[in-house]
């Protein structure tokens, strides 16, 4: 199988795992399968890029709509790469976290979700959404803590959302400083 088969596989089993282990949202979960951007040729996809603290590794944060606004669900994809030398080489069976928070009150948490304590991308890709509703920064953090079944020391990679007041303006994404 392809890479990129493997990936859409793997995606598709989270979000149906999601819909089916969180029954009460499964209206909200088919509806955010049905309209994932990451699915459809023609969606309008931006991207930033940040380094782990300690540089190793590669992170690329996409996320669709193009001109997300507050109130309106955010999908995130999410990227894993080893960053050494220059060679960025997709990282596999990765487990790791994706944490969202505001005024460093923990708002959403990955592997939450799935009821675990981390979360394992095996192509080194996953998905998540958000619907950032309040005005504010709010931070996205991708932790790493595993490679190949191997435990890392854990590192990670922030992005700070800003998310205006008036709703007529765009949330932008950028790497935290």
């Amino acid at each position: 199988m392809s890479n990129n088969l493997c990936e859409n596989l793997e995606l598709l089993y989270n979000c149906i795992f999601f819909t089916i282990h969180n029954r009460s949202r499964c209206h909200v979960g088919y509806s955010l399968i049905a309209n994932n951007p990451f699915a459809m040729s023609n969606a309008k996809i931006k991207n930033v890029k940040g380094t782990t603290s300690d540089g190793k590794f590669l992170i690329e944060l996409e996320y669709s709509p193009e001109q997300a606004k507050k109130g309106q669900v955010t999908f995130l994809r999410i990227d894993l790469f080893d960053n050494l030398m220059n060679n960025q080489t997709r990282l596999r069976h990765v487990d790791c976290d994706l944490i969202i928070e505001k005024d460093n009150i923990e708002l959403f948490k990955l592997s939450s979700k799935y009821g675990e304590s981390v979360y394992h991308a095996i192509s080194g890709t996953f998905l998540a959404s958000y619907q950032f509703n309040e005005t504010g920064i709010y931070k996205i953090s991708v932790e790493l803590e595993g490679i190949n079944f191997i435990p890392i020391t854990p590192v990670f990679v922030s992005f700070n959302v800003a998310v205006p007041a008036n709703s007529s303006e765009n949330l932008r994404i950028s790497m935290a400083s």
